[in-house]
């Protein structure tokens, strides 16, 4: 990549995220493809294939880049990973039984967790296993949340919504 100012893609750009030192680059695209950018200039880019269309958010969370698309087979949605040593998929969870498709998702820093609003409560989600994690979180507003994310230690959730407030919540016990 000769100018590390701009990126050019074969597909608009549905999410973008800069590695924790900055060196690299992660963009998902609207023709399904997952792209990691070397913003050095030293390695041409690396094109991961999700395995469904649809990417809405990509992000680097510790060992991995996740990449969220919003319809999988039953039309669920589907988290992949991809270890950043070798970009082979490290797992995927595709079983999260919700009662409506989820836009905005929080991968944790670690690239182990996923917490994921549904209609008046917080999920977190084991990646690896697809299974909810035994967290109760108290109750949001009647209408949802509109935003969610991790802190950098991965200790708190933040989510924020329709209520116009935002509550900070503890990602182990769910307490506010």
């Amino acid at each position: 990549m000769a100018d590390p100012s701009s990126i050019a893609t074969t597909a608009s750009v549905i999410s973008a995220a800069f590695s924790e030192d900055g060196s690299q680059l992660v963009v998902g695209t609207t023709n399904q493809k997952v792209i990691i950018y070397d913003l050095a200039g030293s390695a041409q880019p690396i094109e991961l294939l999700p395995a469904e269309p649809h990417v809405r958010k990509v992000v680097f969370a510790g060992d991995y880049v996740v990449a969220r698309s919003s319809q999988g087979k039953r039309g669920m949605p589907v988290i992949e990973r991809w270890s950043r040593q070798t970009w082979k998929l490290a797992g995927s969870a595709s079983s999260f039984p919700l009662s409506r498709s989820f836009w905005e998702v929080a991968i944790s820093p670690d690239g182990e967790r996923v917490a994921v609003p549904e209609e008046t409560t917080i999920k977190i989600w084991d990646i690896e296993t697809g299974k909810a994690l035994p967290i109760t979180f108290g109750s949001l507003a009647p209408r949802g949340s509109m935003t969610i994310g991790f802190s950098f230690d991965g200790s708190r959730v933040i989510n924020a919504g329709y209520d116009e407030l935002g509550h900070i919540w503890d990602a182990h016990t769910g307490k506010q």
